[in-house]
């Protein structure tokens, strides 16, 4: 087997990868044709075959091609970094004249590597073998990390034994010894930084540790030769390989080595439990019956407000009232399916053989209403045809685009798409202000909105002025006529534009037939909610309006929500009414209730409420346990439920609640290496799922069929096959390859038509068993009615595909690994619950009191989760050293909450140690 000096290292070391190395597979490597340009530049100006002005022109015309995706000012700024910063630096500091390296193939210890060096220098003394990158060093000096040190690089030891044998070419008579050196040179240097106005003139000075190299005598063999035959059979045996993100990103076998069969759905049929047999409070009773006026409902975690408000429904439907003129919004589609569902259930209970017409209901969320409002009036709104939710994906490109198009001062064109969170591109930055502009129907720029839009953008506020502002909103205006022009609209379009149509055609909204409204979740609620409910009350004579929430559950403050639009509702929307208090939960233990209620004693904004426990008290006290690192903390966790699920409980009715994607990963992990079933509860991305992988791989065959073919085809053969296409003989294997490639060769033939549907053929064949956020994605694919537009759509999302997520609705068994944000409206038996990533250094500040009693109030949600236990967990400190004591605010009110002392604990165990 051949390998490439890039193939020396990570995902090749791979037994898989190499056992199915398909006839057809090419290594991605962008960087080659920029590699041969700053070849052709450098060796052309020290040769002085080029002037500098053809080393630029050279630069602009060739270095960043279409395939690189870059536009405009991105791409202009990019070339004039490559040549009047990076080339100019290096060119400026060597004066040596370097002589052109033929590419070579070579058997190194056994393996056959072929070798392709940039250039080499020679003076009788020393041979110096080179190879540029642009890019930051990625290998260091000294260290002995396997692939990331020199003594641990393979491709710069290939370097090092290809100078041996030059030299004898090059100097056959040579009298003396020549000591031959390997070295890799880093065209950025670890310490270049254009914000900051760093950027060394000296390519050499060893600061920016961009020359890595190695050097022996050029007699063979010696101990560095040595060292390296080691290093290379290792490699030759694939025994070094560790599968892991890192090594595996750029894998073009990934998609199939690590396809994941979707998980199959629970089938469940909830106990309908008869209306005319509940227990109900007193307020409940209250709260169901009422007809006319305003009402606030205070409802707390587990009180029953889903069976209160479906029974009032139900309620008005026996009084007469009929079902289109009920409005119920909710705040997600799975909350308003949920309530569908239950006022089905109700209705069914109180009303039986009612004969009521029960899909005129209006059970929907927010958007689902601007939806439905839009889609029968788009045309005075501009749009040609009911417009779209625009996938974020495809938002991205637009604004990319319009980014590109000039240079917007403030802005980091260098690392345009880069989300780090020490290093934020342009466009993540531009989004940003795009969001708070349409979130808060931005008109114009001035100081005052100057300072608004700064403040809402916190951390990432740096270097961006009221001129970046002015340049943003006149592209952001843009944006929105682009928007309309292709029929797509955005979350907040939405419900903006049902407060436009108020303006526009009033008479819709008097004419709507509605007379009760009913909102749920409210605390969730943002201004333009506020303003489409109050537009709504004043445009027709509405019976009741009924709003049902907790401000204690206030979680979404980066939605633009405030706790403060139930808190001080009637206010707000300039009335009087009625308060009905649902306090009594239902669900949890007593001692999780007294735990959860001392959770928000600091904090300032909140309503003067209790959880009133009404099972029985059975003595249980939650527990609290703080740790110093999450190593021990997530494996005690995984201990404790695979203990859980020994003792008989069912492993669905435990949760493992945290912060972030990344806690709940580790902590996937961890069970999968015990066997114990699992399932993530958040959005899931939409490109790492194996079917949608299948399906881009299955369009990237259809339309470049001379790109690696056997692995694009291989990629959807296996998800047919339900990952084991590599299980089927080779001759199999072969078959279906060469069947596929033979229906290819005519591909290009077909009229767009049969194009478009062949295409939605092979993919449908992918729909071998229920997955939701496969059937989602077809779903946006059918949104491009054309070949050219379904091929559009496809080239697009290879770039920004991974801004895409979809939530799942239908329940699946296993573990439950979710976060406090996502956890929202669910409930377990057990619940674990790390709160590591709630504390931050930022949040201490006093400008921050809003972000930091929001975090109380997630704590608050996840806690109330828990139905019978509750387990509190995290590191004792959130930033700093052990010395300093910085301990997490929460956990440590937790062991307050508790009656544990954090310090005394803390102290104890770092004396002991």
């Amino acid at each position: 087997m051949r390998f490439t000096m890039s193939q020396l290292q990570g995902m090749n070391r791979c037994l898989f990868r190499r056992q199915h190395r398909l006839a057809t597979i090419k290594e991605p490597n962008t960087n080659i044709i920029r590699r041969e340009v700053i070849k052709k530049c450098i060796y052309g100006y020290q040769n002085r075959e080029m002037n500098w002005q053809q080393v630029v022109d050279t630069v602009f015309a060739e270095a960043y091609t279409d395939d690189d995706k870059l536009a405009g000012k991105t791409r202009e700024i990019l070339c004039d970094d490559l040549a009047n910063k990076y080339i100019k630096r290096y060119v400026s500091s060597d004066n040596r004249v370097p002589q052109m390296t033929p590419e070579s193939t070579m058997n190194i210890f056994g393996l056959e590597v072929t070798v392709d060096p940039d250039m080499f220098f020679y003076n009788g003394r020393t041979l110096e073998i080179v190879k540029f990158f642009l890019k930051k060093p990625d290998i260091t000096i000294n260290g002995r990390k396997l692939d990331g040190s020199a003594s641990g690089c393979l491709s710069l030891y290939a370097m090092l034994y290809y100078g041996k044998q030059l030299l004898a070419y090059i100097d056959p008579n040579r009298k003396n010894l020549v000591e031959v050196k390997a070295s890799f040179y880093f065209l950025k240097k670890s310490n270049d930084n254009f914000e900051k106005g760093i950027f060394d003139l000296d390519f050499f000075d060893k600061n920016g540790k961009n020359v890595v190299s190695i050097s022996d005598s050029e007699k063979f063999p010696t101990n560095i030769d040595q060292h390296y035959f080691t290093l290379y059979k290792d490699f030759e045996a694939g025994s070094q390989i560790i599968c892991n993100p890192e090594t595996c990103r750029n894998c073009q076998m990934k998609a199939i080595c690590k396809y994941e069969k979707s998980p199959d759905a629970i089938i469940e049929t909830k106990a309908k439990v008869p209306a005319n047999v509940m227990n109900l409070t007193k307020s409940q009773k209250e709260a169901i019956s009422f007809e006319s006026g305003v009402a606030r409902i205070n409802a707390v975690a587990g009180a029953g407000k889903t069976m209160v408000l479906g029974m009032r429904v139900a309620e008005l439907l026996r009084k007469g009232y009929k079902p289109e003129e009920i409005c119920v919004l909710s705040f997600t589609n799975a909350a308003a399916e949920e309530m569908t569902t239950r006022i089905n259930d109700y209705v069914n209970s109180m009303m039986p053989n009612s004969g009521l017409d029960m899909s005129k209901l209006i059970s929907t969320t927010f958007n689902g209403l601007g939806n439905d409002i839009i889609s029968k009036c788009y045309g005075y709104l501009g749009f040609n045809s009911t417009p779209m939710l625009i996938e974020e994906g495809e938002r991205m490109r637009l604004i990319e685009e319009l980014v590109s198009s000039e240079e917007i001062p403030g802005l980091n064109y260098r690392a345009l798409k880069s989300n780090e969170a020490y290093l934020k591109g342009g466009l993540v930055i531009a989004k940003k202000i795009f969001d708070i502009f349409k979130n808060n129907r931005i008109q114009g720029i001035t100081d005052e909105i100057t300072e608004f839009v700064l403040n809402k953008l916190d951390v990432d506020k740096k270097n961006i002025t009221r001129q970046t502002l002015e340049k943003l909103f006149v592209l952001y205006q843009k944006y929105n006529k682009e928007l309309i022009e292709e029929n797509y609209l955005e979350y907040a379009d939405q419900e903006w534009m049902i407060l436009d149509l108020y303006y526009i055609i009033p008479d819709y909204f008097r004419n709507t037939g509605i007379k009760h409204i009913i909102v749920d979740e409210f605390q969730d609620s943002n201004l333009r909610q506020l303003n489409v409910i109050k537009c709504i009350c004043q445009s027709q004579v509405i019976t009741s309006l009924m709003v049902v929430g907790d401000d204690a559950q206030a979680i979404y403050g980066f939605r633009d929500t405030s706790p403060e639009n139930i808190i001080n509702f009637f206010q707000l929307m300039g009335i009087q009414g009625k308060d009905f208090n649902l306090l009594e939960n239902f669900r949890s233990a007593p001692g999780v209730i007294n735990f959860a209620n001392k959770i928000l004693r600091n904090n300032k904004i909140k309503m003067d409420k209790k959880l009133i426990a009404t099972r029985p008290d059975n003595g249980y006290i939650p527990t609290v346990q703080g740790y110093f690192d999450t190593s021990t903390e997530y494996a005690d966790i995984a201990n404790a439920i695979e203990k859980d699920i020994a003792n008989g409980k069912n492993p669905r009715d435990i949760a493992f609640i945290a912060m972030s994607k990344y806690e709940l990963l580790k902590m996937q992990q961890l069970l999968k290496e015990k066997k114990i079933p699992c399932i993530l509860l958040i959005p899931e991305i939409t490109s790492e799922n194996s079917k949608v992988q299948a399906c881009v791989s299955l369009m990237n065959y259809l339309i470049h069929p001379e790109e690696n073919a056997d692995v694009d085809i291989a990629t959807y053969l296996n998800a047919l096959c339900r990952g084991k296409f590599f299980e089927l003989t080779d001759i199999q294997q072969n078959e279906y390859l060469n069947q596929y490639h033979e229906y290819v060769k005519n591909f290009s033939q077909f009229s767009d038509e049969d194009k478009k549907n062949a295409f939605w053929q092979m993919a449908d064949l992918l729909k071998i068993e229920p997955d939701e956020v496969y059937e989602h994605f077809l779903e946006v694919v059918d949104h491009n009615k054309t070949w050219g537009k379904i091929c559009h759509y496809f080239y697009n999302f290879k770039v920004y595909g991974s801004e895409d997520s979809f939530s799942k609705k239908l329940p699946y068994p296993g573990v439950a690994l979710t976060t406090a944000h996502s956890s929202k409206g669910l409930e377990w038996d057990i619940v674990y619950n790390s709160i590591t990533k709630y504390d931050n250094k930022l949040i201490r500040y006093d400008s921050r009191l809003t972000e930091l009693e929001e975090r109380r109030r997630l704590l608050f949600v996840s806690a109330t989760r828990a139905r019978e236990e509750l387990h509190v967990s995290g590191l004792y400190y959130s930033f700093g050293t052990i010395k300093e004591k910085n301990f997490n605010i929460f956990l440590k009110e937790c062991y307050e909450n508790v009656g544990k002392d954090i310090e005394a604990e803390f102290d104890a165990l770092t004396t002991a140690a």
